[in-house]
């Protein structure tokens, strides 16, 4: 799982992120305006659960800033 300080280094710009676990592995590909917020709202707990199923394996984001989220 991803640490409040991985989430809070993260910029609040748009572009991809990939989300891989603890090997390496790609376990999701986002896009978004702000990098930061949309990588928070995966982790958001709702009723004890994650938004997101799979953040309990995301060891690692990988970003890359774009112009813009298109």
């Amino acid at each position: 799982m991803i640490t409040k300080e991985q989430r809070d280094l993260m910029p609040n710009e748009p572009g991809v992120y990939m989300m891989k676990n603890d090997q390496g592995q790609v376990l999701y590909i986002g896009k978004a305006i702000d990098i930061q917020k949309r990588v928070r709202s995966h982790c958001r707990r709702k009723d004890g659960a994650y938004a997101s199923p799979f953040v309990e394996w995301v060891h690692a984001v990988e970003v890359i800033i774009t112009d813009s989220d298109v």
